[in-house]
């Protein structure tokens, strides 16, 4: 008894909103600090600095929610071994890129699944956006605004709290 009553007394992680049905905790946040250190996204929105991480979580879970299993939005094997290699790629050593994985408690299939969903919602984005901003020959200012468009829509049909 004595046991349980120290081991709930720890925290293990906390959580910062409720998305829909997804969950965004502190955890979340650390790791897409450290994520960002070492990976490039192809959507001009999701690196600009000005984008609050806070923020950008949220939209990614909204976003990540609403592209679900759609087979449009899926990326192939070979665009997820290039990501993955690239992130891996980033580090000094692949010592260094171990360190990283175990100090999440990861191994290459469980990031490799955070990576697939990472690719979903980037498809999802390329899709709704990045396809009108082509056509427009836009920007990156043409990309951020028609981001902040389609996240402003999605956001007024879900639910976000709080705890």
């Amino acid at each position: 008894m004595l046991l349980f009553a120290t081991a709930s007394a720890d925290r293990v992680d906390q959580i910062l909103y409720v998305v829909g049905d997804r969950i965004v905790t502190t955890s979340d946040l650390h790791f897409e600090e450290d994520f960002d250190l070492h990976d490039r996204s192809p959507i001009p929105p999701m690196e600009d600095p000005a984008y609050p991480l806070e923020e950008r979580l949220i939209d990614y879970a909204i976003l990540r929610a609403r592209a679900g299993d759609i087979s449009v939005f899926k990326p192939g094997p070979a665009e997820l071994r290039d990501r993955f290699d690239s992130f891996r790629n980033s580090f000094e050593d692949p010592l260094a890129f171990r360190a990283f994985l175990n100090g999440w408690g990861l191994d290459d299939d469980h990031f490799q699944a955070f990576l697939y969903s990472r690719l979903v919602v980037e498809h999802y984005v390329y899709r709704t956006v990045g396809l009108a901003v082509q056509q427009l020959h836009g920007g990156p200012e043409q990309w951020r605004s028609l981001y902040a468009e389609l996240t402003t829509k999605l956001r007024v049909g879900t639910v976000v709290r709080k705890p």
